[in-house]
């Protein structure tokens, strides 16, 4: 009986080194980048991108802010009833660049590009069997959870990404700043 046993716990040990190197080879046959995008569409979810949106745009806000107190200090230079038609349009330029700011990063779709670098990142760091496993994971209740609450590698992927968007944030800046001017420019010479 005991052999029987031995022989029977020695089969299934044997068995479960034959499942786990099949396994492994079907795996390393896998596409890791392939892998590595499907892992981040469930970890990187719609609502993330949406909230870095919004923190980018917060971020974006206070950049203007400091650009409307600039053209603030040139107000004196207006004749005095133009100064308050300005201040009051100036007052509102950060909030309405911020707004402009959450449009331009949807239009750049900036979900897609963050789990693109992600995906690149996940992609040289992990092996196909070891994507598959976290799949599995994040397919999981918990994954799910840890997904929705996973901030960790933003600070990895932020200046990256903005790096990529950096260029297109600049000429959007520039057009931006050259439409408020010429309405600035409109408002003070209608009133």
């Amino acid at each position: 009986m005991r052999r029987a046993l031995l022989l029977l716990m020695a089969a299934s040990l044997a068995l479960a080194l034959l499942l786990e190197t099949a396994i492994s080879a079907e795996a390393e046959n896998l596409d890791s980048p392939a892998l590595a995008v499907h892992l981040m569409s469930l970890m990187v979810p719609d609502s993330e991108s949406e909230q870095m949106i919004s923190v980018l745009a917060q971020l974006m806000r206070q950049g203007m802010e400091q650009q409307v107190a600039l053209q603030e200090g040139q107000l004196a230079q207006l004749p005095p009833d133009r100064q308050e038609v300005a201040r009051q349009y100036l007052a509102g330029m950060s909030d309405r660049y911020a707004d402009a700011m959450k449009h331009f990063f949807r239009n750049l779709d900036l979900g897609t590009l963050t789990r693109e670098i992600y995906a690149s990142a996940y992609a040289e760091r992990f092996s196909p069997l070891e994507l598959q496993q976290l799949i599995a994971f994040y397919e999981s209740a918990v994954g799910r959870r840890v997904s929705q609450e996973n901030s960790e590698l933003s600070e990895q992927v932020m200046p990256k990404l903005m790096q990529r968007v950096q260029p297109q944030v600049e000429g959007f800046r520039a057009e931006f700043m050259a439409s408020e001017q010429n309405m600035l420019g409109e408002l003070l010479a209608t009133e």
